[in-house]
């Protein structure tokens, strides 16, 4: 489905997809609707992508600006001074979590997640190829 929807709109300016989704500089042809696995409209424009699971969009409805990092939560804070993007995320303790760890269910902690920015699932040959790593 996602393969048709982007030969059917090639020509459209597709600037990103992802496994479920299509964004465009133009008009989409298809069918839109809100039923599951069915394409649906949304009020934003990708105004910057950095890489897979990696763009940053503004909102048409509020006029926000958000970024949508891959292992990023959407509250996380973003960690200003530091060489790396680092975000930071206020997180909780689940039960099992709390036990293995032994803290108390409910405790805060803060999670810090360095974006690295480095492809490392395979060799990138010089022409752009890529092949597996063995071990």
């Amino acid at each position: 489905m996602l393969l048709k929807a982007l030969v059917a709109n090639e020509k459209n300016g597709v600037s990103y997809c992802d496994t479920d989704s299509i964004a465009l500089d133009g008009e989409f042809i298809g069918s839109v609707s809100e039923s599951l696995g069915d394409f649906k409209l949304e009020p934003k424009t990708l105004i910057e992508v950095n890489g897979l699971k990696n763009y940053k969009y503004i909102n048409h409805e509020t006029g926000e600006t958000h970024d949508v990092i891959k292992g990023v939560s959407r509250g996380s804070k973003k960690k200003e001074g530091t060489e790396v993007p680092t975000y930071e995320t206020q997180k909780y303790f689940k039960s099992k979590q709390g036990l293995r760890q032994d803290k108390e269910a409910g405790e805060s902690y803060i999670q810090t997640k360095e974006l690295k920015h480095r492809y490392d699932k395979r060799i990138i040959l010089t022409n752009g190829q890529t092949k597996p790593i063995k071990l």
